[in-house]
């Protein structure tokens, strides 16, 4: 309707696209400001790929290269480089960032989308052997 009266042909379905990812609008599902894991093993990150609008986005296997991960260990400022796979559920709209931590320590991590950080992409990751996790848990 323009003004209160009908558009010529209403009404009719009109069906709309998401636009493009954006990193302020996507995040992480289930977010914690720390993570704990084993050293050795993949742990998952669920990012929920939104538009500007909030909108559910569509993630493409081509852009791989636009989420990105630095990891910084917290004692000595070093860059650290995981190990990272990442695996897209279309149905969902979810795109899952595998990182396995080889070394145990306490680290700061930033996920982004090209040069722009996710909107909870700020995180601390403890990383712990094996043993200490089944004490843990």
């Amino acid at each position: 309707m323009v003004s209160g009266r009908h558009v010529k042909g209403s009404p009719f379905t009109k069906r709309f696209e998401p636009g493009p990812i954006d990193a302020g609008k996507s995040g992480f599902t289930n977010y914690c400001s720390t993570i704990v894991c084993s050293a050795g093993m993949p742990y998952p990150l669920t990012i929920e790929t939104q538009d500007s609008f909030g909108n559910p986005a569509v993630y493409k296997a081509d852009q791989n290269n636009y989420f990105k991960i630095k990891v910084t260990e917290t004692e000595s400022s070093r860059r650290y480089f995981p190990a990272t796979q990442m695996i897209y559920n279309p149905d969902k709209k979810h795109l899952t960032m595998h990182i396995k931590m080889e070394q145990e320590g306490h680290y700061q991590a930033t996920v982004s989308y090209g040069d722009a950080k996710l909107k909870n992409g700020e995180f601390s990751i403890l990383v712990i052997n094996e043993t200490s996790m089944e004490m843990l848990q």
